[in-house]
């Protein structure tokens, strides 16, 4: 199976993000975008291959989020790097801390529910972490912005797409949530963070409108912002770590 011993591209790629971390703090563009195209390609092989690990390929695995962000992150660290943009280093040191934690999380799946095998999971987790890499990727050029002070607010672009993907991931998942459990929201810790997270980034977007509302507030907000979103998604993961997985 092709699962099988596959996690070594997993591992591969920790490495891998150290080295374009040193290349790209060296200034060497080709290099560190090289290692950053090998890591995207070992990274969607893997997650290829977690798709068999319940025996029958289905495609929630790919999108499960310790595994995913970090797909999604070099993907951005790849297009930050090749377009030299001041973001590319401390985004890349982003994936991989993200990797880092994905080496260490249970590479097992955690058996699906017959309400959790429909496309709306599968549209659902992809637009959620997907979201989440933005959001992170927006902090972290929002550090960037406070140090150099550019004359582009090179963090809004990512908070304004990851806010598009979080929206559209509510919808979906609250209409996913109808078909499989009855209701589309809930008061347990999952929605409700959601929801939290979802209006902390809603009010990035209108406290721009404001009056004197200045560029170092919006930078500071999108650092606090990640910040809290790296908490509670990754105390989540953390969570789900004690659930009961096969495969891997």
């Amino acid at each position: 199976m092709f699962s099988t011993g596959q996690h070594w591209m997993l591992y591969s790629t920790a490495p891998l993000a150290g080295l374009s971390f040193l290349f790209q703090a060296l200034k060497l563009k080709k290099p560190a975008t090289a290692t950053l195209g090998l890591i995207i390609i070992f990274l969607g092989l893997y997650l290829t291959g977690r798709g068999f690990l319940g025996g029958l390929f289905f495609l929630n695995p790919l999108f499960e989020g310790p595994f995913f962000v970090p797909f999604c992150l070099a993907i951005l660290s790849f297009s930050l790097t090749y377009k030299e943009s001041p973001a590319a280093l401390p985004v890349i040191g982003g994936t991989l801390a993200a990797l880092l934690f994905a080496c260490f999380y249970a590479k097992g799946i955690i058996p699906p529910t017959p309400n959790k095998l429909t496309i709306w999971a599968v549209l659902f987790f992809l637009t959620e972490n997907s979201a989440h890499a933005c959001f992170i990727s927006g902090g972290l050029g929002a550090l960037v912005w406070s140090e150099n002070k550019p004359d582009s607010d090179i963090f809004h672009r990512f908070l304004i797409w990851g806010f598009v993907l979080y929206s559209m991931s509510q919808i979906i998942g609250a209409w996913w949530a109808y078909i499989g459990w009855g209701n589309t929201f809930s008061w347990g810790p999952r929605h409700m963070s959601s929801a939290f997270l979802w209006l902390i980034y809603a009010a990035y977007i209108h406290l721009r409108f404001v009056q004197g509302w200045s560029m170092k507030r919006q930078a500071a907000w999108a650092i606090v912002s990640a910040l809290i979103l790296i908490i509670t998604v990754y105390g989540h993961h953390l969570h789900e770590m004690t659930f009961t997985r096969v495969g891997g």
